[in-house]
């Protein structure tokens, strides 16, 4: 009997001791990685197919249509051959000032110059934003980077104080049609304190912002 109660013991302080044991803790689960942020698009991704060209022969088409011989043609010739070899882009963030020469059909128009503004995106990969802030005609957009020492300018056109607009495949990605405001062209550095944009040309007329500072 007394053997009995001893091994009933022995039972019972082993059960008590299996329900007070701590369990071992479970190994820690890592959390999930991240979703990686989709890499920015580059300027073909969003370049409406009207505008490729533009783009990639901006120096060639300027060229054949700065053929006047008023100051402001010949002026924009001087430029645009400055442009044939770019400088390293550098910092270009910050305030300019920026004249505009308009030629159409040969015939070239000057204008004073104006206020304009250069910022980083905030996307790090080299992109910018730039717009024109004073002058009656304005134009807004983002500088894309571009294979070589430049950056690939798409906006569009504003008046005045008229809200900033959009590039239309910007706010309509599936747009294969240019609005009527849209631009695009180039960004190329032509000197230590100069840049110059060549923009929507055609092969008959083209825009250039000259940017100094």
């Amino acid at each position: 009997m007394k053997t009995t109660l001893i091994a009933a013991a022995v039972m019972l302080l082993a059960a008590c001791a299996n329900d007070t044991a701590p369990t071992p803790d479970a190994a820690p689960v890592e959390p999930p990685a991240p979703a990686a942020e989709p890499a920015p698009m580059g300027w073909r991704a969003v370049v409406l197919p009207a505008h490729e060209l533009m783009v990639d022969e901006a120096l060639v088409l300027a060229t054949a249509a700065a053929k006047g011989d008023d100051e402001a043609s010949l002026d924009a010739r001087a430029l645009l051959e400055r442009a044939r070899e770019p400088l390293q882009l550098g910092e270009i963030g910050g305030d300019w000032r920026v004249r505009s020469i308009q030629v159409d059909r040969q015939q070239g128009y000057a204008y004073p110059w104006f206020d304009a503004h250069i910022a980083h995106d905030g996307t790090g990969n080299g992109s910018h934003r730039f717009a024109k802030t004073s002058g009656s005609q304005r134009r807004s957009g983002r500088l894309y980077p571009m294979d070589g020492p430049g950056l690939v300018f798409l906006g569009a056109r504003t008046v005045n104080d008229e809200s900033p607009r959009t590039y239309t495949r910007i706010a309509t990605p599936a747009a294969e049609a240019p609005g009527e405001h849209d631009s695009a062209g180039l960004l190329l550095r032509i000197g230590a304190n100069e840049l110059l944009m060549v923009l929507d040309a055609d092969g008959e007329r083209f825009e250039l912002y000259h940017l100094r500072r």
